[in-house]
């Protein structure tokens, strides 16, 4: 993204920014590269504009090769795919730094589950206690070996939960809003739009409503509403009459997080203010094994069933060896 820095100014009063590339991922390629002189490569996607292309000019000053950029047509205003914004404003004192993302409907945004599945999914997968899938099965238009799909549909299938009982799980990718008319272009394929919950549209809510990235957890008495990764948009509980009666419950499930913010606990983590951390290798290990799963079964076009005992795809070596691929002798 192109970060937009006021200096020792506000944001809300500035009339200059200094412009500068920036990104979670990003950042930590470029530092490979220039202060350890690795190669280091960014696998992400930009639009094709005078905003993208100032953002190629920062990320090869920085020595990071582009290879892999996938680089898409905008439609002149940002409806369907825009470069994303972020300003940054410095702390002072006792007064902390600010940050202002303006990212929605962002080229990254188009890119595969594992790029920000562990974002999303990481949520039931926890509140369930799931193992590792036994099945994974995916569908998608337009996607190959290098380039994303624009839209993709993947199924986890999960032999039991904290409840004992199986569930399944659909990532959607590619979801955008209609137009003011309630239309999508003409190439868009609708059959992979999430199903709605009774519960949401109930309250004459579809697809325009539906916030940039989030989730729907549906069970068998109502639905949860998420508008945001990591549960920042605060989730509603649907229908709303019933919300009430589970904010204590709440409540005592979330008393054992000593601080939400991940970035904070990370900090904690390292000065021993915790003594364990709520996203530790426990948790992030078995995770990214899930959410690759679904981009094995991209690159593949098949249905995987997984042996996680044994890391491996049970009667598919091509796909197994995407498990552990040999990295690369000139990034080692």
């Amino acid at each position: 993204m192109l970060r937009l820095d006021p200096s020792e100014g506000r944001i809300r009063t500035a009339r200059s920014f200094k412009a500068w590339e920036g990104g979670g991922e990003y950042n930590v390629a470029r530092g490979l590269r220039r202060c350890f002189g690795l190669r280091a490569a960014v696998a992400t996607a930009i639009v094709k504009n005078e905003v993208g292309l100032l953002l190629e000019d920062f990320i090869l000053q920085g020595g990071v090769d582009m290879r892999y950029v996938r680089w898409l047509e905008g439609d002149g205003v940002g409806r369907t795919v825009r470069n994303s914004l972020n300003f940054t404003e410095r702390g002072f004192g006792v007064r902390g730094a600010v940050g202002c993302s303006d990212r929605g409907h962002s080229a990254a945004a188009s890119l595969k589950a594992g790029d920000i599945g562990c974002h999303i999914l990481d949520i039931p997968i926890t509140a369930f206690d799931l193992p590792a899938p036994s099945r994974v099965s995916s569908r998608q238009r337009g996607g190959t070996s290098l380039c994303v799909p624009l839209q993709d549909e993947v199924v986890y299938e999960f032999p039991t939960s904290r409840f004992g009982k199986p569930i399944k799980i659909t990532w959607y990718s590619g979801v955008i809003h209609p137009d003011e008319n309630g239309e999508f272009p003409a190439d868009y394929d609708t059959s992979f739009l999430p199903p709605l919950p009774k519960e949401y549209t109930d309250m004459r809510r579809g697809y325009a409503q539906l916030s940039p990235d989030g989730m729907f957890i549906i069970g068998t008495e109502g639905a949860i509403y998420s508008p945001a990764m990591h549960l920042k948009g605060k989730p509603v509980i649907l229908p709303k009459k019933r919300e009430a009666e589970f904010v204590e419950k709440l409540a005592a499930r979330t008393a054992g997080f000593a601080n939400t913010d991940h970035r904070l606990n990370f900090l904690q983590g390292i000065a021993g203010d915790v003594k364990k951390c709520n996203s530790d290798f426990s948790v992030a290990g078995p995770l990214s094994e899930i959410v690759q799963l679904g981009n094995i079964t991209l690159q593949t076009g098949r249905s995987i069933t997984w042996d996680s005992a044994n890391m491996r795809c049970v009667g598919d070596p091509a796909a197994t060896a995407f498990v552990n691929p040999p990295m690369r002798p000139e990034y080692l």
